[in-house]
């Protein structure tokens, strides 16, 4: 991809942080039903899972990271962030969520 097309698009990150236990159950949840949900939707061109190695968590640290316009971040935040806040409620004081959106910045500007 060359940084005019990044310059464009939008980085939309979900962190997850769950206690040990029930981290393979949010985890197995994600891939098998919020991430094809998202999938099928034809939002973002590209959707990363991707687990937080350091530094050390007590419990497990998963990453949402959805890359699309910034159309594809509202549809997102509309249609689909609040089954993923529903699950975290499901085990509330367990699960939390932290939501952030970022922009590529062309890396030849200094």
């Amino acid at each position: 991809m060359d940084n005019l097309y990044l310059r464009s698009m939008l980085l939309f990150n979900v962190t997850a942080i769950a206690d040990k236990d029930i981290g393979t159950t949010v985890e197995l949840w994600l891939r098998r039903q919020h991430l094809p949900l998202v999938q099928n939707a034809g939002l973002f061109t590209d959707r990363r899972l991707l687990r937080v190695l350091s530094p050390p968590q007590e419990g497990v640290t998963i990453c949402l990271q959805l890359i699309g316009h910034a159309d594809d971040v509202e549809h997102y935040r509309r249609e689909f962030l609040p089954q993923f806040q529903l699950q975290a409620q499901q085990y509330a004081g367990q699960l939390f969520l932290i939501e952030s959106t970022m922009e590529y910045m062309d890396e030849q500007a200094k």
